[in-house]
């Protein structure tokens, strides 16, 4: 619940507001209709002035319409001597309005607000009730930080647990620390709805006034240890913006469950606060629970390192072991095998997906078998050695897929691509699928590896492959030169759809490309010569010129322009 600050009236102008030692002198001379002292008169007498309180009572009680009033103004002031002699002739437990816009106000509850500790006390003396409007003056007091009102209260006996602890949450949320120490000192025990006031710290990040109210309540807060339900989300808050100190406090002071642990570990390491992982796992967490397993391969995933690299470099022993153990404690505990596998295998942690396959291996669904595809497509050609060779149950409709994008990922960069595709193919992926497509998406690709590889594994080039290797001959691309020379090795077709392949290379200038299938007999003058006459409007680069020569010197029609 929102609290609003209140703001308490001040003084007017007239005499009473005025310095202490100007009033004093005034009052001894003037009467009560006199409200604007002149300087001439304070220069003139001021050698033989002297402090007196009671005309200054006097002079307040005859300027203000009610005594409540004047007591009220002198309160705000905290001028405590004055405020002893308007005592016994006004009702100092008086509630009122000073106007009718202003909110209820009382002489008491406005000396503690301003932090007047005399005056407070004065009129405690003189019969104020600590316990008015349940315990007010305490409130405001926490409120705006005033320890030593605080404590002075408590030495008259007020009540901690007011208002159902209300000063000690204005307190946290204001964050008075000393004011939370005092209350925290004069309370045997937190009242029931303090649990609100411990949210309020962890939410905004209080660490140090969180400690105290921990330190203070130990095992009295019972829902820490209890069941994740109605109040879930408190550890997991903390963990997952990024307070540590607060999740340092709460593993230190409160008896979380083994669950309850590990969930907020998971949700500190989706926010990738490494820092709050350590901490959890520092304080020991559950090392069977599937979150914990999950967060760490998260975690590990932020970085370069394998899983097991990343907890021996932070020291966390016990947990490597488990990992490096994990096929003999796998049957303690119920993960989702699938999630671990694909996340597994798609960040190319081998020993994880080997320890995982051993540990669980009677586990695995039919979703399994994406961690092979995900391993694919991140081009991790150990995990996907280890995933075939683990005969996981894998369908052809995913080979396939996984054989496509092989030949696709990466354009051929990396010699992964070339092993992966092998040894899908080894596997069983069948390389005339939809009529040899794999190959023609690798020539598409410029996968010069990959092409290769089909081939030799016995892709058909007079399927889709003279389609492709005309297409490819079209790229600009380092990859064409070989991608065309291996198709024409494999036999394939220089005149298939009227040696479009010379004419696509004389358009976009592969000399090289030109020469290779001029070499194999490509027909300078199919299309009515389209190839030599494509070369000589487009002769202004050097390669356009080399071409033409080569055409020419194969007898092309030099009329054809």
């Amino acid at each position: 619940m929102k609290h609003r600050k209140r703001r308490w009236p001040r003084p007017p102008l007239p005499l009473q507001s005025l310095p202490v030692e100007i009033i004093v002198h005034i009052a001894h001379f003037c009467t009560f209709r006199l409200a604007f002292p002149t300087k001439a008169l304070n220069r003139s007498l001021a050698h033989i002035f002297q402090h007196h309180s009671r005309g200054i009572a006097r002079r307040a009680l005859h300027h203000f319409d009610k005594p409540t009033h004047a007591l009220y103004y002198e309160a705000v002031r905290g001028c405590s001597a004055v405020v002893a002699l308007l005592c016994p002739l006004v009702v100092v437990n008086a509630i009122f309005r000073l106007s009718e816009r202003t909110e209820l106000c009382a002489a008491l509850w406005v000396a503690c607000a301003l932090g007047h500790c005399d005056t407070a006390r004065v009129l405690i003396t003189h019969g104020a009730d600590v316990h008015l409007r349940s315990d007010q003056a305490l409130l405001n007091a926490a409120e705006a930080g005033h320890s030593d009102v605080v404590e002075m209260l408590f030495q008259h006996g007020a009540f901690v647990n007011a208002q159902a602890g209300e000063a000690l949450r204005r307190a946290v949320v204001d964050r008075r620390m000393d004011v939370v120490r005092v209350l925290l000192s004069w309370s045997t025990a937190l009242d029931a709805t303090s649990v609100d006031v411990v949210d309020t710290a962890m939410v905004r990040g209080f660490d140090k006034i969180l400690a105290l109210l921990l330190a203070h309540a130990g095992r009295q807060i019972t829902w820490m240890g209890g069941p994740i339900s109605g109040r879930e989300g408190r550890l997991q808050r903390a963990a997952g913006r990024g307070y540590s100190d607060v999740v340092s406090a709460l593993l230190t002071h409160v008896p979380f469950t083994s669950q309850y642990k590990s969930s907020a570990l998971l949700y500190a390491a989706r926010n990738e606060h490494r820092n709050i992982v350590d901490l959890f796992l520092s304080h020991g967490v559950d090392t069977r629970d599937y979150s914990v397993l999950k967060a760490l391969i998260i975690v590990a995933g932020s970085g370069s390192l394998s899983i097991v690299e990343v907890l021996a470099h932070g020291g966390w022993i016990d947990m490597v072991l488990l990992l490096l153990n994990l096929d003999t404690a796998a049957t303690a505990f119920d993960v989702d095998t699938d999630f671990l596998l694909v996340r597994a295998a798609e960040m190319g942690f081998t020993k994880i997906v080997v320890m995982l396959l051993d540990g669980f291996q009677t586990r695995f669904t039919a979703k399994a078998v994406y961690a092979l595809l995900r391993a694919v497509m991140a081009d991790q050609h150990e995990v996907v050695s280890t995933l075939l060779n683990a005969r996981l149950r894998v369908s052809q409709r995913y080979l396939h897929d996984a054989l496509m994008n092989s030949c696709t990922a990466a354009l051929g960069e990396s010699s992964g691509d070339a092993k992966i595709v092998a040894m899908l193919v080894d596997y069983g992926a069948d390389v005339h699928a939809q009529d040899d497509l794999v190959l023609m998406n690798a020539c598409t690709a410029g996968n010069v590896e990959a092409v290769k590889v089909l081939l030799g594994y016995g892709a058909n080039v007079h399927t889709r492959s003279d389609e492709a290797s005309l297409t490819v001959a079209a790229m600009k691309s380092s990859r064409v030169v070989d991608i065309v020379a291996t198709h024409l090795a494999h036999g394939a077709d220089v005149h298939a759809q009227d040696d479009l392949a010379l004419r696509n290379a004389c358009s976009k200038g592969h000399a090289e490309i030109v020469k290779m299938l001029l070499d194999h007999g490509a027909n300078v003058h199919a299309k009515s010569d389209e190839a030599f006459g494509t070369s000589v409007s487009k002769g202004e680069s050097s390669s356009h010129m080399e071409i033409v020569a080569m055409l020419v010197a194969h007898w092309a029609d030099v009329r054809k322009r």
